[in-house]
C-alpha cells in the first residue's frame, strides 16, 4: 500500500477556488503524484463553513468556503486529520458543517469526537491529537461527547498499545509545537521516540507551518512537521492587519510517500514542494535545502539541538516584538484579550499536567 502525507491545508486567500480560477492547473504537478497513491492524508486546518459563526476569542480565524471540498477530491486526498487548533474556530456548528460535507463527498476523517480511521484490509489505525501547546478551542474531555482529541500522554499511549496488540500499525497525527520554528521541542522528540520503543509506527506532525526533520528511528518513521501544503497569508481578525506573511520557509514543504508491506515494513521517500506564484513546484531546490537542514538538526546532540532551537525562537520573537509599539498594545486592551491570556495559561497548565509531566516520568 502506498500512502501520501501532505502538510497543512487551508483553502482561503489565493487557495480559494472562488477567487482563483486556475487552482486545478496550479496543483496539476502535485496531483500527478498523489494520483499514484492508494491513500492521501492531509491536515485540514481550515473548516468548511457555510452558516456557522466565530466562537471564542482569537486573534486569527481561518475558514474555507464549502465549494473548496472539490479541491480535495481533485487532488485525491481521501482522508483528513481534523485534530488541530483551527478546526473549532466556528464552534461545534462549524465542526459539524465540515464533517457533514466530508461525509457527503466520501472523504474520511479522524482526530475529533474520539474518532479514529481504521483500515482493516491493511491493518492500519490512524488517530489524531491536538496539543494544549497550540492553544486550541473545543478540546474534548470526559464530560463532552464532541470536540477535538487532546494530546493526553496516558490516553495516547494506552490507545497506541491497544492497536499494536491488536495487530495494527499505528499512524499518529500530532498537532504540536511552536509556529515557524524548524526544530520540534525536546518534548515532542522524546514522545515520538518513546512510542517507537514500544512498536514500529508512523508519526505525522503538523502545526509549525514549516518543515521539521524526518527520521527513521528503530524502524519507525517520525515526521515532526511537513510544513504548509497550501496556506496563504493570515490577517488579524481584530485589526485586519497582516498577522503572518508567508516566507520561503512557510512556502516550502514535502510530500511524504510511504510504501507499507505486511503492515510493518515501511519504505520511505519524499518529494520537496514549493508554493510558487503560478504553480506548486515539485522537486524544488529551496524546499529540499530546508528539508535537509532540518534533518541535520536531528543528528545533533540534544544539548546542541536545544541551543539552536532556543536561539531561533528568540530570533522570531525579536522580529515579532519589534513591530509592537504602544499603539499595538492599546488596540488590544479588551475583555477578549484577557480571555485569551486566561485560556493560554489554562492550556499551559493542562499541557504540563497531562503531557509533559507524564512524559518526564518515562525518561
Amino acid at each position: 500500500m502506498k500512502i501520501a502525507f501532505v502538510g497543512d491545508i487551508a483553502f482561503f486567500g489565493k487557495f480559494d477556488r472562488n477567487k482563483n480560477k486556475n487552482l486545478n492547473e496550479y496543483f496539476l504537478d502535485v496531483k500527478t503524484i498523489l494520483d499514484t497513491c492508494d491513500y492521501c492524508i492531509g491536515n485540514l486546518e481550515a473548516p468548511f463553513i457555510n452558516k456557522a459563526k466565530k466562537k471564542g476569542s482569537k486573534s486569527a480565524y481561518i475558514s474555507s468556503d464549502a465549494s473548496n471540498v472539490a479541491i480535495l477530491k481533485y487532488l485525491n486526498i481521501n482522508a483528513v486529520c481534523l485534530a488541530n487548533n483551527h478546526i473549532y474556530d466556528f464552534g461545534l456548528d462549524g465542526l459539524n458543517e465540515t464533517i457533514n460535507l466530508l461525509n457527503s463527498e466520501n472523504i474520511k476523517w479522524f482526530g475529533v469526537n474520539n474518532k479514529d480511521l481504521i483500515l482493516d484490509d491493511y491493518n492500519l489505525a490512524f488517530h489524531g491529537y491536538c496539543s494544549y501547546n497550540t492553544n486550541p478551542l473545543g478540546l474534548k474531555n470526559k464530560l463532552k461527547r464532541y470536540g477535538v482529541n487532546a494530546l493526553n500522554y496516558d490516553d495516547v499511549k494506552n490507545k497506541f498499545k491497544y492497536y499494536s496488540d491488536s495487530g495494527y500499525l499505528n499512524i499518529l497525527a500530532i498537532h504540536s509545537g511552536i509556529e515557524h520554528v524548524n526544530l520540534c521541542s525536546s518534548d515532542d522528540l522524546m514522545f515520538a521516540r518513546n512510542l517507537a520503543n514500544i512498536d514500529n509506527y508512523i508519526y505525522y506532525g503538523h502545526h509549525p507551518h514549516v518543515l521539521q526533520g524526518v527520521e527513521n528511528y528503530k524502524g519507525s518513521i517520525l515526521a515532526y512537521s511537513l510544513g504548509n501544503f497550501c496556506f496563504d497569508d493570515v490577517y488579524d481578525d481584530r485589526t485586519s492587519n497582516l498577522l503572518v506573511k508567508q516566507s520561503e520557509n512557510n512556502k516550502s514543504s514535502i510530500i511524504l510517500l510511504l510504501t507499507i508491506d505486511d503492515g510493518k515494513n515501511i519504505k520511505m521517500e519524499y518529494i520537496p514542494i514549493y508554493q510558487g506564484v503560478d504553480k506548486l513546484y515539485v522537486n524544488n531546490e529551496i524546499a529540499n535545502d530546508i528539508y535537509k537542514e532540518s534533518i541535520r538538526y536531528l543528528e545533533l546532540p540534544l544539548s546542541d539541538y536545544n541551543k539552536i532551537r532556543v536561539d531561533k525562537i528568540k530570533s522570531i520573537s525579536s522580529i515579532r516584538n519589534s513591530k509592537r509599539d504602544i499603539s499595538w498594545f492599546l488596540k488590544r486592551i479588551s475583555i477578549s484579550t484577557l480571555i485569551r491570556v486566561f485560556e493560554r495559561r489554562l492550556n499551559d497548565f493542562k499541557y504540563k499536567r497531562y503531557f509533559s509531566s507524564k512524559l518526564k516520568k518515562t525518561l
